[in-house]
């Protein structure tokens, strides 16, 4: 039987709007995902933004860069 030899990486960048991006190397493969798709696969439908973005920011808004991220990943997940 043969061994699996697969290997997965992930990286995940910010752009300069704040949108992050992971992107999934998988068998010399590149795959980029907006965290906005990423989120909206990952969590209930019923979540509203606020709930979004009180995960995300987790009670550090007075982070301004963390917000501003925070609130173009919403932006985005709404909005495209």
């Amino acid at each position: 039987m043969r061994t699996n030899t697969t290997a997965i990486s992930l990286n995940v960048h910010k752009t300069k709007s704040g949108v992050i991006i992971a992107r999934a190397l998988i068998s010399r493969n590149e795959f980029f995902l907006r965290a906005g798709l990423l989120l909206r696969t990952l969590l209930p439908a019923e979540n509203s933004a606020r709930e979004i973005f009180a995960m995300l920011v987790g009670g550090d808004e007075d982070d301004i860069d963390l917000r501003n991220s925070t609130l173009a990943i919403i932006v985005d997940l709404h909005y495209k």
